[in-house]
């Protein structure tokens, strides 16, 4: 009387496999190119992303000499080996055509502009407002920022590192030590210019510096 049960439960045990495998499958994302703007994804370990310029592929080049890619040179395709971080590239031979310069691997979101859930990045801007850090040779590195009073950026950390900047004393608004929870700062009006900031990446990455110059623009 009960003998359909046994071959109930190995179809519903079937289904569940099935569902998991699926859910474990890396996934191939085509990113095309157009004129609408930036197109922000969020890849995970695994995943494969193939680059387009209309219905050919397009070659691009991770910058900052820091890659999430299996691929080592310049390609249309990156097979995702990072776990978390932001990465850069340029679109190879074509710069003019590659709006979405960036991928941020992982599952964390947060909005352009946005410092932390409770705090958003004040205007005016810093030139660049969103200055990168990264390490380089086993050496760390930052961009070189121009700022005046009142003028605010955010360090964007390339890949999936832990980083510490300290400016000189009174230079920022919420704090001379900035990290990866408290990125941010709004330049005082007691800032000394020029100067060098000391950047620290956790995990071997020799210490290093940039430069914060007095910004000429209004």
């Amino acid at each position: 009387m009960k003998s359909w049960i046994p071959a109930v439960c190995m179809l519903i045990l079937g289904i569940a496999v099935g569902f998991l495998i699926a859910s474990r499958r890396p996934r191939e994302i085509p990113m095309a190119f157009s004129n609408v703007g930036s197109l922000y994804v969020n890849p995970k370990s695994g995943d494969v992303i193939k680059w387009y310029n209309g219905s050919l592929p397009q070659n691009v080049q991770f910058k900052y000499d820091t890659s999430p890619c299996v691929e080592l040179s310049a390609s249309d395709k990156c097979t995702i080996k990072a776990t978390k971080g932001d990465y850069f590239y340029n679109c190879a031979g074509a710069p003019d055509t590659c709006p979405d310069p960036g991928i941020r691997v992982g599952s964390a979101v947060m909005v352009e502009g946005q410092t932390t859930p409770s705090r958003t990045l004040p205007g005016p801007y810093a030139d660049p407002k969103d200055p990168k850090l990264w390490c380089a040779s086993g050496t760390a590195r930052g961009q070189p920022i121009a700022a005046k009073a009142g003028q605010s950026f955010e360090f964007d950390p390339v890949g999936d590192i832990e980083f510490t900047v300290t400016f000189a004393a009174n230079t920022c608004s919420h704090g001379d030590s900035l990290t990866n929870n408290a990125p941010d700062c709004t330049i005082t009006q007691a800032a000394t210019f020029p100067q060098t900031y000391k950047i620290h990446i956790d995990g071997g990455c020799t210490d290093g510096t940039g430069s914060l110059t007095l910004n000429p623009n209004p």
